[in-house]
């Protein structure tokens, strides 16, 4: 992909941090400052609260296999969104406890 690009432009990884501090600088530009944003792509989710910037390692895909692999034929629909809400609520309390994630305020959604 280096190659396709023009002279004197780079491309590198970005870290999961720094995807979130771009999104939240972009999003900051275009709808003024808000005290937190909400990003949820397919396989990872950035959060900015003030200053603090996270990075959890799920997203809409972890909902998606819960709703339409996890037994849909036995479960009823509000048993498969019951069952994917305690999986959503499991992987961010993991989160929340090894990041130290501390959410306040309001906050923009981004996708």
């Amino acid at each position: 992909l280096q190659a396709l690009l023009p002279a004197g432009c780079e491309l590198r990884v970005l870290t999961p941090i720094e995807e979130a501090k771009y999104e939240c600088a972009a999003m900051r530009m275009v709808c003024g400052p808000s005290e937190g944003m909400l990003s949820m792509g397919g396989k990872s989710m950035q959060i900015a609260c003030g200053e603090d910037l996270f990075s959890l390692p799920f997203a809409m895909h972890a909902g998606y296999e819960a709703l339409s692999l996890g037994g849909a034929a036995s479960k009823s629909w509000a048993e498969q969104v019951r069952s994917c809400m305690e999986l959503y609520r499991g992987l961010a309390a993991r989160e929340r406890e090894s990041q130290a994630l501390s959410l306040r305020g309001s906050f923009v959604g981004v996708t």
